[in-house]
């Protein structure tokens, strides 16, 4: 399939779409890449977490697989039976693509989490969101939508603050002539 023409021709229709993205739990990449980095902290901070709760996995629990000081060995023991209950829901195949995709790793497993984590620990740093953001997700523009973040230490090249008054002019535009 890869190979035929039609699919190159597509391809090539599709690497041209510009990609525009928004980004609210965005931590700067200074703050990012100052951090100790692995699976539970990079994938399990927000929505896929929630899956492994409504997976049946205690609060505690979740306490502790995000908790650095405990060994990575550990949190996944605890994280596991959870983490296969939830294999078909969208967050967790959006962190087994995003392994895929960013990591090289074909799904988080008993067989790659160790891996996963070190090569995640090899990309933080600093030029970690241009990779990900730009050349692996082919996303030209950001739109950085947080409370915590001043407009002077935005990127400029990546995002584009929520606050700022081209954006806002931008959106009422394309909502006056995308909806009428």
């Amino acid at each position: 399939m890869g190979d035929s023409p039609i699919y190159g021709e597509i391809m090539g229709l599709i690497d041209q779409v510009i990609m525009f993205d928004t980004h609210e739990q965005l931590l700067q990449e200074r703050t990012r890449i100052a951090s100790e980095v692995d699976v539970f902290s990079v994938f399990f901070p927000h929505h896929a977490s929630s899956d492994l709760v409504s997976a049946g996995m205690p609060q505690e629990a979740l306490g502790e697989i995000r908790n650095p000081r405990l060994l990575l060995k550990e949190r996944w023991e605890k994280s596991m039976p959870f983490w296969k209950r939830i294999q078909n829901i969208g967050y967790a195949r959006a962190v087994n693509l995003a392994a895929k995709g960013l990591y090289g790793v074909d799904g988080i497993s008993d067989d790659s989490y160790l891996v996963l984590t070190e090569r995640m620990k090899k990309a933080n740093v600093e030029g970690l969101y241009k990779w990900v953001l730009r050349e692996k997700s082919r996303i030209d523009i950001s739109i950085l939508d947080t409370l915590d973040v001043r407009v002077e230490e935005v990127d400029a090249g990546l995002f584009v603050p929520k606050s700022n008054p081209h954006l806002k002019l931008q959106m009422r535009m394309f909502n006056k002539y995308a909806y009428s």
